[in-house]
C-alpha cells in the first residue's frame, strides 16, 4: 500500500473529528497537490463534501472561501454542498476579506454553479470595500462576475473607476482579465 493511500484512508477516517478550518485546509492542500476528484481520490472528496455540508456554520469566513476554492481547483462540484455553501456565504459575506470575496466569486464562476443571490451579496460587499482590494483581486472579481454571467453594472463601473486610478500597478495579465471581463459584461468604462 503506498503512502498516499494511507494518507487518504487516514484523512477519511479523521474527517468526522476535524473542525471546519482543518477540513478546509486539507481540501485546499489536496487540490493544490492535484489530488483531485478522480480515482482513487473521488471517495475522499465526496466524504469531504458530506462532512462539510451539514457543518458549514462551524467554518469561519476564510475557511468557507478556501473550501469553495478547493472544490473549484479540484473541479469537483457536488450540487448539494455548493447550494449550502452559497447560502452560508450569502449570509456571512460581510465578514469576508477582499481576497476571500474574490476567491469565492472565482470558485463559483469556475464551477459554473448558478448562484445569483450569492453573486448579489458578493457584489454588495465588493462595491463597499473596493479600496481594500489589490489589483489581482479587482481583476479576479471582474473575471468571475463576467464568467458567471452576473453583469452587475454598478459593480463593474466601480471596479473600473478603482482600476483607472491604479492602472500603472496592474500586471499585464490582470489588465487582460479586466478588459475581457468588461467586454463580456458589455460595460464601457473610460
Amino acid at each position: 500500500i503506498c503512502e498516499l493511500e494511507r494518507v487518504r484512508e487516514h484523512t477519511a477516517a479523521m474527517l468526522p473529528r476535524l473542525d471546519g478550518r482543518a477540513i478546509s485546509s486539507i481540501s485546499h492542500s489536496l487540490a493544490r497537490l492535484r489530488l483531485c476528484a478522480r480515482p482513487p481520490w473521488c471517495d475522499l472528496w465526496e466524504a469531504i463534501a458530506e462532512q462539510s455540508q451539514g457543518r458549514l456554520a462551524e467554518f469561519d469566513a476564510l475557511s468557507l472561501s478556501s473550501l469553495a476554492l478547493a472544490f473549484a481547483t479540484a473541479r469537483h462540484a457536488p450540487p448539494a454542498l455548493l447550494d449550502n455553501l452559497a447560502l452560508e456565504i450569502e449570509g456571512r459575506a460581510h465578514s469576508f476579506g477582499p481576497q476571500a470575496l474574490a476567491n469565492t466569486a472565482w470558485a463559483f464562476a469556475k464551477l459554473k454553479h448558478a448562484t445569483p443571490r450569492l453573486f448579489d451579496a458578493l457584489a454588495n460587499e465588493v462595491t463597499c470595500r473596493l479600496d481594500d482590494f489589490e489589483e489581482q483581486g479587482l481583476s479576479t472579481t471582474a473575471w468571475a462576475f463576467a464568467t458567471a454571467g452576473h453583469h452587475d453594472r454598478q459593480l463593474f463601473e466601480a471596479i473600473g473607476e478603482r482600476a483607472r486610478d491604479r492602472m500603472d500597478m496592474f500586471r499585464a495579465q490582470h489588465l487582460v482579465n479586466l478588459a475581457w471581463a468588461f467586454a463580456i459584461a458589455d460595460v464601457r468604462c473610460e
